[in-house]
């Protein structure tokens, strides 16, 4: 039985970047990309959880939140064994990623870098503060969040272009006028 976590790999060593990496597949260093366009902060080292959660919606992932069935991450994980999926558990100054399949609970943080069984983790002591069940999108879903997207953009393209075609239009009337104006003065002017 193997998890469908990732390996974690990139630059970027902390565990907000480095969790998004294993549920995603992509570089740590891109992952704190889009911690980055949520914070605005240049650099990701600690990360708010309400950070980490609208770049894990920004990466494609659903995320609801779990109440959290008990005080320790092995009484969560014993807790959640009968419900295969990927979470995103916060624990005291830390966040991991733990993955539960037909019962085998996998475990992954910037500290292991590759899943593990997580009845193996030195963690399973620590208090938890926040569950999050994650799920990524299918593909239809995803193809029609970027078809929407795009929709958007081009009505205000379109819009824009309106607007600067009704401005180009009034520039345009205001220089015939001037012009007009103009050869009917000069016409005056040889006719006197």
């Amino acid at each position: 039985m193997t998890s469908n976590l990732n390996d974690i790999f990139g630059l970027n060593q902390y565990c907000g970047p480095s969790v998004l990496s294993a549920l995603t597949g992509r570089s740590t260093d891109s992952c704190a990309a889009a911690i980055s366009a949520v914070s605005g902060q240049r650099v990701i080292k600690s990360v708010q959880t309400t950070h980490l959660i609208e770049a894990v919606k920004r990466l494609g992932f659903e995320a609801q939140p779990v109440p959290v069935p008990a005080r320790s991450l092995f009484g969560v994980v014993s807790a959640l064994i009968n419900s295969d999926g990927m979470y995103i558990i916060t624990v005291p100054n830390h966040v991991v990623a733990v993955e539960i399949k037909e019962k085998i609970a996998f475990f992954i943080d910037n500290h292991t870098k590759e899943p593990m069984n997580a009845g193996a983790s030195a963690r399973l002591t620590q208090q938890v503060d926040k569950v999050w069940r994650v799920k990524g999108k299918t593909k239809e879903e995803v193809k029609k969040e970027e078809e929407k997207s795009r929709e958007e953009w081009l009505k205000v393209a379109i819009a824009n272009i309106d607007y600067q075609i009704g401005n180009l239009a009034a520039r345009r009337a205001e220089y015939e006028r001037e012009l007009a104006k103009l050869t009917s003065d000069a016409c005056d002017t040889r006719n006197s």
